[in-house]
């Protein structure tokens, strides 16, 4: 699975939330899936977007795209945005994500915990 991390900083978080919700549809017709929204606790004005992507190719058309760049502009982002285009890494033992911890907060010792 392939994802796309934003980085950005807007004055009105709530306003450039509104508007990134109202474009949804534009990034799900580049082929967006799921998206996490998140600010920087220490600097509320610096927001951080994770979408995942059915396709790498196809975000990084999103991330080039003239759409993104409208939007950005729409949405009155105040730096140049920053952007990443990521790959998942596979868990060699086909079981999914790896815990951190288990329920009891304490982590895996050697990776061999169930799962």
């Amino acid at each position: 699975m392939s994802a796309l991390l934003i980085c950005l900083r807007h004055a009105d978080v709530a306003t450039w939330h509104h508007a990134f919700l109202v474009n949804r549809d534009v990034r799900r017709a580049y082929g967006a899936r799921v998206e996490r929204i998140f600010f920087n606790a220490e600097h509320p004005a610096e927001v951080w977007v994770l979408i995942d992507w059915d396709d790498t190719a196809r975000a990084q058309l999103y991330a080039r795209s003239d759409d993104l760049i409208d939007l950005f502009e729409q949405e009155g982002v105040n730096i140049e945005p920053r952007l990443w285009l990521l790959n998942e890494m596979a868990d060699p033992s086909g079981a999914g994500a790896i815990p951190l911890a288990n329920e009891r907060g304490v982590p895996p010792d050697n990776g061999t915990e169930s799962r």
